[in-house]
């Protein structure tokens, strides 16, 4: 059974959301605590979510992926220019979009785990290679004439009220969470982030679990690009650029350690992003300017990190602790 100081690390993340939505809900309860107002975060936060599934896997293993926000730019702009500029159709041009970001993923993983590049270096090249490619596929400039059954896949509902993205969301978190949870894979990923070494003595081929985890995310981000090119019906070459940090800011405000072997999908990512959807939502509505928002969500994501650093270094001092015992003589 776990003891209260379980718990309340457990549950300590839901905890921060609900007294977020509980404070929001008392300071504007007209126009914050409202139905449509819950499903505009709701079709908001999917894309986030939806990259926050493949960063987590990338995490978990012991990596970094900052290209993300770039790589889903360059989504949406290669998508619009095949259907609009060169019109391929639409399904084919999704498909060759995704098989185009996973392959970018994987390049990302073949870098770190063949030539030893620290995840961080790599991936911040290849962030600023996707926004120049963006650039140059679009001349700079947005492709519009997106078909309009392309837009339903992010402006779209079911049932009336539930939005299209909302249920591409619930579908990948529910995925991620099985795969991570239940399969060799996961369990690798955890391994591999945990301790390297002990994992390649253990005969896991660590390069391939590194490269499928940045492939997984390569994959996912074009499928937020394509979400995203619903929303905003046209291919825009910086439409991902807020998604990078963001998106890991929340990853890590869910709990999943930036030194990797920790984290967990729906209870901890999904929730790490939702809250700083919550957030930006509730300064809008609180009519707080955009300069104080950045300063807001720079101030969560340094307290994610150094509550990271430091959940980290307890546990270095633990098991130093532990090992000094063991090694003494009975």
């Amino acid at each position: 059974m776990m003891n209260i100081r379980d718990i309340l690390k457990k549950y300590t993340i839901l905890a921060v959301l609900i007294v977020l939505i509980a404070i929001l809900c008392i300071l504007a309860p007209d126009r914050f605590m409202t139905a449509s107002n819950f499903i505009t975060i709701a079709r908001q936060v999917s894309i986030s979510a939806i990259i926050a599934v493949g960063m987590t896997f990338v995490l978990v293993g012991g990596n970094f992926d900052i290209s993300s926000g770039s790589v889903l730019s360059f989504a949406t702009v290669l998508s619009a220019l095949l259907i609009v500029t060169y019109n391929v159709a639409t399904p084919l041009a999704l498909i060759i979009t995704m098989i185009a970001c996973t392959g970018i993923g994987f390049f990302n993983g073949f870098i770190v785990s063949r030539f030893a590049v620290p995840s961080l270096i790599s991936t911040l090249a290849m962030q600023q290679i996707m926004q120049g490619v963006a650039y140059m596929l679009c001349g700079g400039l947005p492709i519009y004439g997106i078909p309009d059954g392309l837009k339903v896949v992010s402006q779209g509902n079911v049932f009336g009220f539930l939005p299209i993205p909302v249920i591409i969301m619930i579908v990948i978190l529910i995925a991620g969470q099985l795969i991570l949870s239940r399969t060799y894979l996961g369990r690798f990923m955890y391994a591999i982030g945990g301790n390297t070494k002990a994992a390649k003595l253990s005969g896991i081929n660590v390069n391939a679990i590194r490269n499928t985890g940045f492939a997984i995310m390569g994959f996912l981000v074009s499928i937020a690009g394509i979400v995203m090119l619903g929303r905003v019906a046209s291919g825009q070459p910086t439409v991902g650029m807020e998604y990078s940090l963001n998106t890991l800011a929340g990853v890590v405000l869910g709990g999943v350690s930036l030194s990797g072997g920790k984290g967990t999908i729906i209870t901890g990512s999904f929730i790490g992003v939702l809250i700083f959807a919550v957030i930006s939502n509730g300064l809008v509505i609180l009519g707080f300017d955009e300069f104080i928002q950045l300063v807001i969500k720079g101030s969560v994501l340094l307290a994610a990190v150094v509550f990271d650093g430091y959940q980290s270094s307890r546990t270095g001092v633990k098991i130093a602790k532990k090992e000094k015992q063991e090694k003494q003589p009975a």
